[in-house]
């Protein structure tokens, strides 16, 4: 998961641009503060609906990397939800995503995830 000030960052970021002229990465930044926040607040289900609107911004900027990324720290939000099949789908894609791309780190951390949840 992410540090407090790491969502300190992505908040600023996102804050910076008026509400009206907000473009979709910094409603993507604000969404992915959110999330971060929920997390260390142990808010899960406010954590998991706001990476869930961050990785909905990434598909429709067609943002490949950061889908597959995000979608790791979903899985995670899921988990512990005990919603582990969800979270195991999500992995499969983000490991297959950053295979097609050869991204082969990211990969291996996800399909490792992905194996330990099957486990």
């Amino acid at each position: 998961m992410c540090s407090s000030d790491l969502a300190h960052a992505h908040l600023e970021l996102a804050l910076k641009a008026d509400e009206e002229d907000r473009q979709l990465i910094d409603k993507m930044w604000l969404a992915l503060a959110e999330a971060y926040i929920a997390v260390a607040q142990d808010g899960f289900d406010q954590a998991s609906h706001a990476y869930q609107r961050a990785i909905g911004i990434t598909e429709q900027c067609g943002m490949r990397w950061y889908r597959a990324y995000y979608s790791m720290d979903l899985a995670s939000v899921l988990t512990a939800l005990d919603q582990n099949q969800e979270a195991a789908a999500l992995l499969k894609e983000a490991a297959q995503e950053f295979d097609a791309m050869d991204v082969a780190y990211y990969q291996e951390i996800a399909s490792s995830r992905m194996a330990g949840l099957e486990a």
